[in-house]
This record gives structure tokens, sequence and C-alpha cells, in this order.
């Protein structure tokens, strides 16, 4: 058996979104092999980057607040105000460090097991081909997995997503149906339904 990864799957991961993932990584390769497009990796990586970048600039706000509050030598509540503010900055840049270590702890572990999905001419013609989603990486991902599971009969195939905007749509469905890829958006999920195929 096969499982593909998506992008907000290690994301939702890292953030303690997705729960029962870690479980997923526990099973032995011999009965579950994962599968990780290529682009996934980087997409990640991006999303920390962009995510980095929309907090500076609450950051910068809050800089501002104790800028603006510093000048008001009125009473002791500023200072406290800028206290509290100071507090908050010291905190929330620890958050976004420890979250980026969580994300790469999250791409290092599922790098060690996953089979690497990589774009190939194909992939690039499907993609072309079928613009299922119009958000271009996540059609690719989509034409990526689709590829792979095509290049690659290993029935059942699976695709576990925590990007239910983009991939949970009727197209998206029909199309990973039609190729035999079970489509799940949380490992609880897809741990159940591995449960039941090991049972039968």
């Amino acid at each position: 058996m096969i499982l593909y990864l998506e992008t907000n799957t290690l994301i939702g991961a890292a953030k303690g979104r997705v729960s029962h993932f870690d479980e997923v990584l526990t099973i032995p390769r011999e009965k579950l092999a994962l599968a990780l497009p290529s682009a996934c990796i980087f997409e990640a990586l991006n999303a920390l980057d962009d995510h980095r970048a929309r907090e500076r600039s609450f950051e910068a706000a809050l800089k501002m607040r104790v800028r603006e509050l510093e000048r008001d030598r009125s009473g002791a509540v500023a200072a406290k105000v800028i206290s509290g503010l100071k507090d908050a900055q010291l905190a929330y840049a620890r958050y976004l460090d420890d979250l980026h270590s969580r994300l790469l702890r999250v791409v290092e572990a599922v790098s060690r097991r996953a089979i690497s999905v990589d774009i190939v001419p194909a992939t690039l013609e499907r993609h072309a081909k079928t613009p299922i989603i119009k958000r271009a990486a996540d059609n690719l991902i989509l034409a990526a997995v689709v590829q792979h599971a095509v290049d690659h009969p290993e029935p059942p195939a699976t695709f576990l997503t925590d990007n239910t905007t983009d991939f949970d749509t009727p197209p998206v469905h029909t199309l990973l149906r039609e190729h035999g890829i079970h489509y799940f958006t949380r490992p609880a999920d897809f741990l159940g339904w591995f449960g039941a195929q090991r049972r039968e």
C-alpha cells in the first residue's frame, strides 16, 4: 500500500493541527510506503517563510505601540503595558523559531521514510491538460500524485491532505477515484481504513 502526502499535512502536523500523524509514521515500511511530491518540501518551507513575513508586520506593530507608550510617562499602567508588549515580542519570536524547528522535524521524518515523487515530463503534461485546481502548485502536486500512481500501479493507493479548500472538491475526488486513489483529510480516518484493510 502507498500513501501520498501533501504539503498542508506536513504543516498541520508541525502546528499540532493534524492529530495522529505520528502514528502514520510508525507503520512499518513493508506495510505502508509513504510518497511525497518533491514540490511539497519546497512549498512547506515557502509557506513558513510567508508566515514569517506576515508576522513581521505584527512584530512591527508591537514595536510601534511600545515606542508610543514609552513617550507616555504619565503612569504605571503604561509601564505595565510596555512590559507586557515586550514580553509578547520575545515570546512570539520564540514561537516562530519553535514552529520552524517543528516543521523541519516533520519534513525530516517524512523524508527519511518517503519515496520522492519527482516532477517528470508526463506530470507537467498532465498538469497543463487537467487544470482541476486553480492554484498552480496544488494542481501540480495533484498531477504528480496521479502520474506516479499511473506509473507505479500499487493498489491500494491513498492520498492524505489537510488542504480541504483546494483538494476536497468533486473534480479532485473523481480524478483520484478514476485512478484508484482513496482520499483522506485526517490521519485518524486513514488509520481506521488502513486497519480495516489489514483485517480483511
